[in-house]
């Protein structure tokens, strides 16, 4: 709901996968804001849909490590990319336990529209 009128319905697992605005995927879980290549066009991304890659500089999806959270079965990452702050979902069977102030490259599996 949002102010009062249904933006969407289903079952959580429905909503969460596959929400058909910005608004419900905030609203249902956390998701990133996210300027393609440093440019204007927007695209909606939950942690868990993004993967951190070794740095080389073909990619202009970029960031740097800035700090880690250890979560148990899963570690976040906070990205300094393009002057915004993205949140990424690390399992730890995934995890190459990157440090603050590595580069990496992101890539993002799973846009929500």
């Amino acid at each position: 709901m949002n102010k009062g009128k249904i933006v969407q319905t289903g079952t959580p697992v429905e909503i969460y996968k596959n929400p058909e605005r910005a608004f419900v995927a905030g609203f249902i879980g956390k998701m990133n804001e996210i300027s393609l290549n440093g440019s204007r066009e927007k695209k909606f991304v939950r942690p868990e849909n993004i993967l951190i890659r070794t740095f080389d500089n073909k990619s202009r999806d970029t960031g740097k490590i800035i700090s880690k959270q250890f979560m148990g079965a899963y570690t976040i990452y906070f990205i300094n990319s393009h002057d915004h702050i993205i949140e990424v979902d690390v399992s730890e069977k995934d995890n190459r336990n990157w440090k603050p102030g590595d580069q990496v490259n992101i890539e993002l599996c799973r846009k929500i529209n």
